[in-house]
């Protein structure tokens, strides 16, 4: 499957389909998770008369390698068996995933935050919006960040996944930036929450892959100053929930300066 991109339909209705529960009662192997349990049966009955796959009774690895095969359908069942096998293993690791985002208004300063917890289905199971006053940019992506921790943290989560679309405020967080930085203080409260007993791992993305946690940023300088609010719900937000999880391509120029 290197080199092979999931295309928007395909993904998109395979991930609906993975929504039915998890085989509690089987063994778990690879033909389990692949081929035999019923989440596998649906989702394969699914794209039944899109793929038409191949020897469905044979042994699983001919199987696999009958379909994989295919030069004109062996992409789209290779994206398939992807989904499934990466929905599976996190649903066993449990992991979340937090989008963060920071915004200031020009020219007034104002600043804002937002984000959204996920789950491994790319389900949005909690968002928050705050006002923050005036600040710089990267104060505001930085303070939406900690935002983010506290809550995954208070809701009990030990193995969460941080995206920020900002690489300044991964550069101040990572280099153990000194108290008397003008981002200091929050970068050290930051790093507080990292060394707690849990699993965090800190990523960028790019901001057309952020979209999400951009809009509910947009969505603080709309309430009071001070706490954050949570479970903030707009319907324009399932627009861009479902924008981020297909993964739509847009164009950007990256300038390597090595």
């Amino acid at each position: 499957m290197i080199g092979c991109s999931p295309t928007k339909n395909v993904y998109d209705e395979a991930s609906q389909i993975l929504l039915i529960a998890t085989c509690a009662d089987k063994e778990e192997t690879t033909e389990h998770i692949l081929r035999s349990c019923e989440r596998a049966k649906a989702t394969w009955e699914k794209f039944r008369d899109k793929l038409t796959v191949r020897n469905s009774n044979s042994p699983f690895h001919q199987w696999l390698l009958d379909n994989i095969s295919n030069e004109v359908k062996g992409v789209e069942f290779g994206v398939i068996c992807w989904n499934l096998w990466k929905q599976r293993n996190e649903e066993v690791l449990d992991g979340k995933q937090f989008q963060t985002d920071g915004s200031v208004l020009s020219p007034s300063g104002k600043a804002a935050a937002g984000g959204l917890l996920r789950d491994h289905l790319g389900r949005c199971k909690e968002a928050f919006v705050c006002n923050l006053g005036t600040c710089s940019i990267t104060s505001a992506e930085l303070k939406g960040a900690v935002t983010g921790l506290k809550i995954a943290r208070e809701r009990g989560y030990r193995r969460v996944h941080l995206n920020l679309d900002s690489a300044t405020a991964i550069s101040i967080i990572m280099n153990n930036t000194e108290d008397d930085h003008r981002h200091g203080i929050i970068a050290k409260e930051f790093n507080f929450l990292l060394c707690l007993y849990w699993d965090v791992k800190v990523s960028y993305v790019y901001r057309e892959a952020n979209f999400a946690a951009d809009f509910l940023a947009a969505r603080g300088h709309l309430v009071d100053f001070g706490t954050p609010r949570f479970n903030v719900y707009d319907p324009e937000l399932e627009h861009w929930l479902l924008h981020d999880i297909m993964g739509i391509p847009h164009d950007r120029l990256i300038i390597n300066t090595i």
